[in-house]
């Protein structure tokens, strides 16, 4: 048995030339025209020739009368099959939508479509499933039945659902997965059997969410059940013109507002919808009653009050939703409106995507106002508006399905889109109510989670009392429904759920692997057995990389294994230092006082209003014009052993310095971390936080803990102290009228 693999190659440029067909044609007789019209044949009354030219042979369909004239094959269609089809197609002048389609028994089932142009080949991509055997017909239309059609390399290959389905999961694991290796080592680097491994997902990279809406301020349960599971959202209605402005010039931001205020502190990124609503219907009613002047200085306001009010507060905006299917705005306001739109959303806010948003172009391939060609088509005259061309655009996505979900069509449209090059987004998914509901639900999950060009999903299922817009995820008591079922087994399948824990042993050499999605993670290793150090633990990001079958490999020590982390991007190599010696050592101890001390701190205290005067007066931190690595320390003499000869360093992808000083057990070991600590660590500007991995080091807290300290004010009542940066509390009592107050003290560093 022959087996494929899929290809998610698009292209969206017009060529000279066309590309061989895909699969080698599949099914397709003929496929590259090579042996003149054979298993072709014309559909309807239009008239076949075979032409060739620079070596490249194809068929026009000319004198055509109708949108269905042109030419076809028959082919037999099998109802468990999934069918991917493609062809190149060209026009005789002008640009041209050109439809594939397929004459069932059933009805007609469309394939795909292209805005074709003359002088080029555009490749039509696109696919089909059928509701039962038989016999087939395929064949192209367009309504513009002057044009003369010209097709090339057509391909239909078909693929069991078992082979769709491994094809998904392979998918999944190269884009969304990486395998990660992790070895525990003991004190002297030797491989530890047997040691526990505990891996718990703290986030997920991939933003996977669901729509809210305003009942969620006020229901405890709506609260706990979607932010157990969802760390991104949109606002059903919340943020949309009609609600924030329901009569001219009265706004009114307070519920949004307070949505907002939740998302930010359960820690979920919020998608700004919408802007604009080019369907009449779902626009504010004073709106339609406006002039042309009033209604460009209300859009204006409506633009510039919305996006300037959440600005940086979410990490999208749809500017204009829906403006194929609809035209409310370009109708009064020009062709241009939506390109004008876009033009003032980004000078208003330049660092946030702001993307179209429609629907029907991944859902229904019979609707041809927003296939994927014309959603390019339309893309491109807001990125060719003058201004827009490095604008930060996005693709959005609403699907709203109401049949079963076509997953050829699904991803070759997908395929289409991605050519453009920008973020793609899923922002309203639901399915309609029917018995298969949620079966299809899980197909078209898998199916867009399988693709790599899909950045982001939002389930459109807002609760309501009185029920959701077309698909809820559970019942009124916050009970999972067969939807919500389906979300939960996606989430902790493909590893999206925060708290998620996987848990293994080392093998002889020490070694634990996994395949993890892409986030970030604590890792525990545990040896039971051990006397001391038993356990440790370490924070780790799972992310992409070029290479995804390579994995991910860290080691952890058990004893003295120090992490200095560092938010410094350009930390390229480690360097030793000489043995510190007693010079050495003040200026280290220098550094440490200018670094993490401020110079001078001087407080008054006034017991009458205590809590609002105690404050830093002088916080003077001095910046450093080079870094400890570019400062010359002073020599030592050869016979003392250099810390490059015990500490072996490594730079990992999360930005870290590990230096393992485990395997010289001959050398005074508290010593030379203590060494570590302070000439790589404590005193060094660019190192912002150490992660210590057992030892001993409460000699090095107590020095750079400040502690509690009793300080007697001077006549003045005031006192002189140096404090470490952080947080403190302050007992002031006044013996002498027995009064007291404690009021809390952060001490920060200055800016340079």
């Amino acid at each position: 048995m022959l087996s494929y693999r899929i290809v998610l190659l698009s292209h969206s440029k017009c060529l000279g030339k066309p590309h061989k067909p895909q699969y080698s044609g599949g099914i397709v007789v003929n496929p590259e025209l090579k042996h003149g019209l054979k298993g072709w044949s014309a559909f309807g009354n239009a008239k076949l020739q075979h032409r060739e030219s620079q070596g490249n042979e194809f068929v026009v369909a000319h004198s055509r009368y109708e949108p269905h004239d042109s030419i076809s094959q028959k082919i037999y269609l099998h109802r468990n099959k999934l069918y991917s089809f493609s062809a190149w197609i060209q026009v005789s002048n002008g640009s041209v939508p050109v439809t594939a389609v397929f004459k069932t028994n059933s009805g007609f089932v469309y394939a795909g479509s292209i805005v074709a142009k003359s002088n080029c080949w555009s490749m039509l991509k696109g696919g089909l499933t059928v509701n039962s055997s038989g016999p087939a017909e395929l064949y192209f239309e367009s309504n513009i039945a002057s044009v003369d059609i010209w097709v090339d390399s057509i391909s239909l290959q078909p693929f069991t659902e078992k082979q769709w389905k491994s094809h998904q999961d392979q998918s999944i694991t190269k884009i969304r997965k990486r395998n990660v290796r992790i070895q525990a080592l003991d004190a002297q680097g030797n491989p530890l059997e047997n040691a526990t491994i505990s891996i718990q997902q703290k986030f997920s990279s991939f933003p996977f969410g669901c729509a809210i809406n305003k009942n969620i301020l006020t229901n405890i349960a709506y609260q706990n059940w979607f932010t157990s599971r969802f760390r991104v959202t949109t606002f059903e209605d919340e943020m949309k013109w009609y609600s924030t402005e329901p009569s001219w010039g009265h706004e009114y931001y307070s519920v949004a507002d307070a949505m907002l205020q939740f998302a930010r502190k359960h820690n979920v990124a919020v998608r700004g919808h919408n802007v604009f609503w080019e369907d009449p219907q779902y626009n504010p009613g004073w709106v339609k009653s406006l002039t042309k002047q009033q209604l460009f200085a209300a859009t204006a306001k409506r633009l510039h009050s919305v996006i300037n009010r959440y600005r940086g507060q979410v990490i999208a905006w749809d500017v204009v939703n829906e403006n194929l299917h609809f035209n409310f705005f370009e109708h009064i306001l020009g062709s241009k409106a939506s390109a004008l739109f876009y033009n003032m959303a980004i000078r208003t806010d330049g660092a946030t995507t702001m993307f179209m948003n429609e629907f029907n172009t991944i859902e229904d391939s019979r609707d041809g106002l927003s296939t994927p060609a014309k959603y390019l088509q339309k893309l491109r005259e807001i990125q060719t508006y003058l201004g827009n061309r490095n604008a930060r655009l996005g693709i959005g996505l609403e699907s709203h399905f109401s049949m079963a979900p076509n997953l050829p069509y699904i991803r070759a449209s997908i395929d289409t889109l991605a050519a453009a090059r920008l973020p793609i987004w899923i922002t309203e998914l639901d399915v309609k109510s029917n018995p298969n509901q949620a079966l299809y639900l899980e197909q078209i999950l898998r199916e867009l989670h399988a693709h790599p060009q899909i950045q982001g999903i939002i389930i459109w299922s807002a609760w309501k009392p009185q029920g959701c817009y077309r698909m809820c995820l559970t019942d009124n008591n916050f009970r999972n429904l067969a939807t919500g079922n389906v979300v939960d087994k996606l989430l902790h399948e493909w590893g999206l759920r925060a708290g998620l824990t996987s848990s293994g042993m080392t093998d002889a050499n020490g070694f634990f692997e996994s395949s993890l999605s892409h986030g970030d993670y604590k890792v525990k290793i545990t040896r039971p057995s051990a006397v001391i150090n038993s356990s440790l633990v370490q924070t780790l990001n799972v992310a992409p990389t070029t290479a995804s079958h390579q994995p991910l490999e860290i080691q952890l020590s058990q004893y003295y294994y120090t992490y200095i982390t560092s938010e410094h991007n350009d930390v390229s190599s480690m360097k030793g230092s000489p043995t510190m010696n007693r010079i050495w050592e003040s200026l280290l101890q220098c550094f440490c006082d200018k670094l993490r001390k401020p110079s001078r701190m001087r407080e008054q205290i006034k017991l009458a209003d205590l809590e609002r005067r105690i404050k830093a007066v002088e916080d003077i931190v001095s910046s450093f014009e080079e870094s400890l690595d570019e400062a010359t320390p002073v020599q030592t003499p050869s016979n003392n052993t250099n810390l490059n000869s015990r500490a072996k360093g490594k730079i990992l992808k999360t930005k870290t310095l590990a230096y393992d000083i485990s395997k010289r057990r001959s050398f005074k070991l508290a010593q030379y971390l203590e060494e570590i600590l302070a000439i790589e660590g404590y005193s060094h500007p660019v190192l912002k936080g150490i992660i210590m991995f057992v030892g001993d080091v409460d000699k090095l807290i107590k020095e750079w803990n400040s502690g509690t300290q009793e300080i007697t004010a001077d006549g003045q009542r005031f006192i002189d102290i140096s404090l470490f940066h952080g947080d403190y509390e302050i007992t002031a009592v006044d013996h002498i009228a027995n009064t007291s107050a404690t009021p809390s003290l952060r001490v920060e560093q200055a800016e340079p």
